[in-house]
């Protein structure tokens, strides 16, 4: 494949300095980190699909420069081979997930039916041409308090804004 096509497929990318974070790497092998591959890996990022949901996720998301996908939880237990029965697990991690800002849960209808929409980030446009992912911002945060709470002998601040951030 030459480097134009390669372009053209979707990928996940992840910046060196997350490789070499241990508390990154644990969780992208974690059960919550599988989930949240398996969601990225269906972002609509085209006009160009078929079904309903993807085509209310690209009019509603993505034109407003929104990564998003939709999965209900069920499937999603069984294409990550979870059990059959895991749907209630699945729908604790993506609420963990979303609790720190990794990823942020939408509600939705369509049909009169409720569907659960999953944002991952932001993009400046043209496919794949930048995506910001709020995964990233969330371990950056992470990393930064970390440092701060050895460089404070333990104790970070409650709140960014107590030390001028």
């Amino acid at each position: 494949m030459d480097f134009e096509g390669q372009k053209k497929i979707p990928h996940f990318e992840i910046p060196l300095k997350f490789l070499r974070d241990k508390f990154f790497l644990k969780w992208l092998g974690s059960s919550e980190g599988i989930i949240y591959l398996y969601l990225y890996s269906y972002i609509i990022r085209s006009n160009e699909v078929t079904t309903k949901i993807g085509k209310l996720i690209y009019a509603k998301y993505y034109k407003r420069n929104i990564l998003a996908s939709s999965w209900d939880q069920k499937t999603m237990a069984e294409k990550v081979g979870f059990s059959i029965n895991s749907a209630g697990h699945v729908s604790r991690l993506l609420t963990s997930m979303s609790n720190r800002g990794i990823i942020k849960k939408h509600k939705d209808r369509l049909n009169r039916r409720s569907i659960n929409i999953y944002e991952f980030g932001t993009h400046d446009g043209e496919p794949y041409k930048h995506e910001t992912l709020d995964l990233f911002k969330y371990f950056t945060k992470l990393n930064a308090e970390k440092t701060m709470s050895d460089f404070l002998g333990g104790n970070w601040p409650i709140a960014w804004e107590e030390i001028g951030i």
